[in-house]
Protein backbone atom coordinates (compact mmCIF):
# COMPACT_ATOMS: atom_id res chain seq x y z
CA UNK A 1 0.00 0.00 0.00
CA UNK A 2 1.55 3.64 -1.17
CA UNK A 3 1.67 6.07 1.47
CA UNK A 4 -0.03 9.16 0.38
CA UNK A 5 2.22 12.17 1.16
CA UNK A 6 -0.09 14.71 3.07
CA UNK A 7 0.21 18.11 1.46
CA UNK A 8 1.12 20.87 3.68
CA UNK A 9 -1.75 23.74 3.84
CA UNK A 10 -0.21 27.26 3.12
CA UNK A 11 0.14 29.87 5.46
CA UNK A 12 -1.99 32.78 5.52
CA UNK A 13 -0.04 35.53 7.21
CA UNK A 14 -0.86 39.06 8.10
CA UNK A 15 1.85 40.34 6.21
CA UNK A 16 1.23 38.18 2.75
CA UNK A 17 -2.49 39.04 3.56
CA UNK A 18 -1.03 43.05 3.33
CA UNK A 19 0.69 42.49 0.33
CA UNK A 20 -2.20 41.28 -1.39
CA UNK A 21 -4.85 44.20 -0.12
CA UNK A 22 -1.78 47.19 -0.83
CA UNK A 23 -0.78 45.28 -4.19
CA UNK A 24 -4.68 45.34 -5.16
CA UNK A 25 -5.10 48.93 -4.03
CA UNK A 26 -1.66 50.28 -5.51
CA UNK A 27 -2.98 48.41 -9.17
CA UNK A 28 -6.20 50.20 -9.02
CA UNK A 29 -3.86 53.40 -8.52
CA UNK A 30 -1.80 52.70 -11.60
CA UNK A 31 -4.11 52.45 -14.16
CA UNK A 32 -5.92 55.85 -12.63
CA UNK A 33 -2.61 57.13 -12.61
CA UNK A 34 -2.63 56.17 -16.41
CA UNK A 35 -5.99 57.36 -17.01
CA UNK A 36 -4.95 60.54 -15.70
CA UNK A 37 -1.97 60.89 -18.01
CA UNK A 38 0.63 60.86 -14.93
CA UNK A 39 2.72 58.38 -16.57
CA UNK A 40 5.61 59.02 -14.51
CA UNK A 41 3.93 58.33 -11.37
CA UNK A 42 1.98 54.57 -12.73
CA UNK A 43 5.73 53.64 -13.10
CA UNK A 44 6.23 54.03 -9.52
CA UNK A 45 2.99 52.77 -8.51
CA UNK A 46 3.53 49.29 -11.29
CA UNK A 47 7.20 48.77 -9.88
CA UNK A 48 5.21 48.34 -6.03
CA UNK A 49 2.40 46.15 -7.52
CA UNK A 50 5.44 43.53 -8.52
CA UNK A 51 7.28 44.28 -5.14
CA UNK A 52 3.92 43.50 -2.71
CA UNK A 53 1.71 40.59 -4.79
CA UNK A 54 3.38 37.22 -3.64
CA UNK A 55 3.25 35.71 -7.10
CA UNK A 56 4.47 37.72 -9.04
CA UNK A 57 7.17 38.86 -6.62
CA UNK A 58 7.91 35.41 -6.02
CA UNK A 59 8.58 34.82 -10.16
CA UNK A 60 11.03 37.61 -10.29
CA UNK A 61 13.17 36.69 -7.24
CA UNK A 62 13.34 33.00 -8.54
CA UNK A 63 14.29 33.78 -11.82
CA UNK A 64 16.65 36.72 -11.41
CA UNK A 65 17.88 34.37 -8.04
CA UNK A 66 17.66 36.87 -5.07
CA UNK A 67 15.07 37.25 -2.34
CA UNK A 68 14.11 40.78 -0.81
CA UNK A 69 13.64 40.87 3.15
CA UNK A 70 10.74 42.42 4.85
CA UNK A 71 12.09 45.62 6.02
CA UNK A 72 13.60 45.78 3.17
CA UNK A 73 10.36 45.55 0.64
CA UNK A 74 8.81 47.90 2.98
CA UNK A 75 10.98 50.42 2.52
CA UNK A 76 11.13 50.34 -1.20
CA UNK A 77 7.38 50.57 -1.43
CA UNK A 78 7.56 53.35 1.00
CA UNK A 79 10.71 55.03 -1.35
CA UNK A 80 7.65 54.47 -4.63
CA UNK A 81 4.83 55.44 -2.87
CA UNK A 82 6.50 59.35 -1.96
CA UNK A 83 8.32 59.23 -5.58
CA UNK A 84 4.38 58.68 -6.56
CA UNK A 85 3.43 61.66 -4.37
CA UNK A 86 5.91 63.75 -5.77
CA UNK A 87 5.08 63.52 -9.36
CA UNK A 88 1.62 63.87 -8.98
CA UNK A 89 -0.27 67.04 -10.19
CA UNK A 90 -1.44 68.25 -6.41
CA UNK A 91 -2.90 71.50 -7.72
CA UNK A 92 -5.35 69.95 -10.39
CA UNK A 93 -8.31 69.78 -8.19
CA UNK A 94 -7.66 73.27 -6.75
CA UNK A 95 -7.56 74.79 -9.94
CA UNK A 96 -10.34 73.57 -11.23
CA UNK A 97 -12.49 74.55 -8.81
CA UNK A 98 -10.79 78.12 -8.90
CA UNK A 99 -11.66 78.08 -13.06
CA UNK A 100 -15.43 76.88 -11.92
CA UNK A 101 -15.94 79.70 -9.72
CA UNK A 102 -18.95 81.59 -10.84
CA UNK A 103 -18.89 85.15 -11.58
CA UNK A 104 -20.89 85.99 -8.73
CA UNK A 105 -17.99 85.13 -6.25
CA UNK A 106 -15.95 86.99 -7.91
CA UNK A 107 -17.96 90.08 -7.37
CA UNK A 108 -18.66 89.58 -4.32
CA UNK A 109 -15.09 89.84 -2.96
CA UNK A 110 -14.36 93.04 -5.71
CA UNK A 111 -15.08 96.54 -4.11
CA UNK A 112 -13.99 100.19 -5.37
CA UNK A 113 -12.47 102.65 -3.49
CA UNK A 114 -15.40 105.61 -2.99
CA UNK A 115 -13.15 108.25 -1.29
CA UNK A 116 -10.87 108.34 1.92
CA UNK A 117 -10.18 110.41 4.90
CA UNK A 118 -7.54 111.16 7.31
CA UNK A 119 -6.81 113.53 10.38
CA UNK A 120 -7.13 113.40 14.12
CA UNK A 121 -9.89 115.64 14.99
CA UNK A 122 -13.47 115.50 14.90
CA UNK A 123 -15.31 116.20 11.66
CA UNK A 124 -18.03 116.35 9.05
CA UNK A 125 -17.58 114.63 5.43
CA UNK A 126 -18.75 115.77 2.46
CA UNK A 127 -21.26 113.76 0.92
CA UNK A 128 -20.46 110.89 -1.36
CA UNK A 129 -22.68 107.89 -3.20
CA UNK A 130 -22.90 105.04 -3.12
CA UNK A 131 -24.23 103.36 -6.47
CA UNK A 132 -23.92 99.28 -4.94
CA UNK A 133 -26.19 97.55 -2.33
CA UNK A 134 -23.60 96.99 0.29
CA UNK A 135 -20.01 99.09 1.21
CA UNK A 136 -17.68 98.89 3.55
CA UNK A 137 -16.43 101.68 6.03
CA UNK A 138 -12.30 100.60 6.86
CA UNK A 139 -11.03 102.35 9.66
CA UNK A 140 -7.09 102.48 11.49
CA UNK A 141 -6.76 104.63 14.03
CA UNK A 142 -3.83 105.32 16.98
CA UNK A 143 -3.44 107.71 20.09
CA UNK A 144 -2.09 110.36 19.61
CA UNK A 145 -0.87 113.24 21.69
CA UNK A 146 -3.44 112.48 23.80
CA UNK A 147 -3.42 109.20 24.23
CA UNK A 148 -6.46 106.42 24.14
CA UNK A 149 -9.15 107.97 22.95
CA UNK A 150 -12.40 107.65 22.03
CA UNK A 151 -12.88 106.71 18.23
CA UNK A 152 -16.83 107.12 16.67
CA UNK A 153 -17.87 107.19 13.23
CA UNK A 154 -21.36 107.95 12.50
CA UNK A 155 -23.19 107.41 9.12
CA UNK A 156 -25.74 109.48 8.10
CA UNK A 157 -28.40 109.70 5.37
CA UNK A 158 -28.08 112.55 3.17
CA UNK A 159 -31.31 114.03 4.39
CA UNK A 160 -29.28 114.14 8.33
CA UNK A 161 -31.10 110.69 9.63
CA UNK A 162 -28.72 108.35 11.27
CA UNK A 163 -28.51 105.26 8.98
CA UNK A 164 -25.57 103.41 11.39
CA UNK A 165 -22.89 103.49 14.32
CA UNK A 166 -20.26 102.09 12.17
CA UNK A 167 -17.47 102.39 14.52
CA UNK A 168 -17.38 103.10 18.74
CA UNK A 169 -13.68 102.11 19.92
CA UNK A 170 -11.31 103.49 22.39
CA UNK A 171 -7.13 103.70 21.55
CA UNK A 172 -5.56 101.53 18.81
CA UNK A 173 -8.01 99.89 16.76
CA UNK A 174 -8.15 98.55 12.95
CA UNK A 175 -11.53 97.02 11.22
CA UNK A 176 -14.52 97.47 9.22
CA UNK A 177 -18.42 97.97 8.78
CA UNK A 178 -20.28 96.56 5.74
CA UNK A 179 -23.26 99.23 5.46
CA UNK A 180 -26.51 98.14 3.30
CA UNK A 181 -28.21 100.01 0.78
CA UNK A 182 -27.52 102.50 -1.81
CA UNK A 183 -27.48 106.36 -1.80
CA UNK A 184 -26.07 109.46 -0.53
CA UNK A 185 -24.21 109.27 3.04
CA UNK A 186 -21.80 111.27 4.85
CA UNK A 187 -19.86 110.96 7.86
CA UNK A 188 -19.35 112.17 11.48
CA UNK A 189 -16.19 111.43 13.06
CA UNK A 190 -16.01 111.40 16.17
CA UNK A 191 -12.31 111.78 17.97
CA UNK A 192 -9.45 113.13 19.16
CA UNK A 193 -6.45 111.00 17.85
CA UNK A 194 -5.05 109.76 14.23
CA UNK A 195 -6.85 108.04 12.12
CA UNK A 196 -7.37 106.35 8.30
CA UNK A 197 -10.57 106.07 6.64
CA UNK A 198 -11.87 104.27 3.61
CA UNK A 199 -15.11 104.11 2.01
CA UNK A 200 -15.29 101.16 -0.48
CA UNK A 201 -18.13 99.98 -2.73
CA UNK A 202 -18.75 96.04 -2.85
CA UNK A 203 -19.80 95.14 -6.47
Amino acid sequence: MEDLEEKTPRRLTLTVAARWVFGILFFMAYFGSLVERNYLGSIFLFLSVLILIPPISQTIEQKFNFTISGALRFALVVCLFVGFGITSPQNTLEDDALDNLPASVDSITASDVITSWSGSSTKNTETFHIPSKEWKISWKTYPGQYGDMNFQIYVYNSDGSLKNVAANVIGENSDYSIIRGSGDYYLTINTAQPYEITVESLN
